[in-house]
């Protein structure tokens, strides 16, 4: 999950900015993970432009309907909230098949005289220059 935000970056600064990673991972065991950082990799693709649930045969169902609660209502809350906001990243994303621009940016990329923006600098982000994302990625039950 840390890895696909940089991953993400990268491609839409190389051009590519329809990308996303399978969300929950494609190789990895749901319920070694756990539930609660599927259901945070959920809540961090809303913002991803490509968004899907989707693994190798061989794994475990991860589903969004199969996580116990809190993280089933976390992520249903989740894939709501992308549909309010689609109709913004596709007008981002067409601007940016258009115009060579990016949807998804570093906060450097906006603020680049602001010392702030250079922590943490693999992880927050600004989707279509105006919503700031700074995702939990790690697990809140170790605290």
């Amino acid at each position: 999950m840390r890895y696909s935000v940089a991953g993400v970056m990268n491609f839409n600064m190389f051009g590519i900015p329809m990308v996303g990673p399978d969300t929950c991972g494609f190789f990895t065991s749901s319920e070694a993970d756990g539930d609660e950082v599927c259901g945070r990799w959920i809540q961090l693709a809303t913002f991803f432009p490509f968004a899907r649930q989707h693994r190798d045969k061989d794994g475990p169902a991860n589903e969004p309907y199969r996580l116990k609660d809190p993280y089933r209502d976390m992520a249903k809350d989740s894939i709501l909230d992308r549909y309010k906001y689609l109709r913004f990243l596709y007008t981002c994303l067409f601007d940016a098949q258009e115009n060579g621009n990016t949807c998804f940016d570093p906060l450097l990329f906006h603020y680049p005289t602001l010392n702030d923006t250079y922590n943490d600098v693999e992880h927050t982000f600004l989707v279509g220059d105006a919503i700031k994302v700074s995702p939990l990625l790690h697990s809140t039950s170790n605290f």
